[in-house]
């Protein structure tokens, strides 16, 4: 896994939650927060795979958290545009994980 990639993909979801999210995303974004902390720590890479991958699938878990979440803009293009690096965010952490699930 691309440790410093991750944080900051992370970074980025959090700051688009901060500017964009409301207190539905709230736990979401606590769980975030504490996994970045957690991951700027002295841990093994196992360590750091199995936090950023409980993670995941606490911030994504189906058809709940962030798996509903996107960014209105009545505006259709104004929409996609501020959803893409959302999008891209969880493509990626999907990509990543998904190679580790069981």
């Amino acid at each position: 896994m691309d440790f410093e990639k991750i944080q900051r993909m992370m970074k980025q979801l959090m700051d688009i939650l901060a500017e964009y999210g409301d207190d539905e995303v709230a736990p979401a974004y606590n769980i975030l927060k504490s996994t970045y902390r957690r991951l700027t720590e002295n841990l093994g890479e196992a360590e750091k795979e199995r936090i950023i991958i409980e993670c995941y699938n606490m911030i994504y878990p189906g058809n709940h958290g962030l798996s509903e979440f996107y960014i209105w803009d009545n505006d259709f293009e104004e929409r996609k545009r501020l959803n893409e690096p959302l999008n891209e965010i969880h493509d990626y952490l999907w990509s990543v994980v998904s190679n580790y699930k069981q």
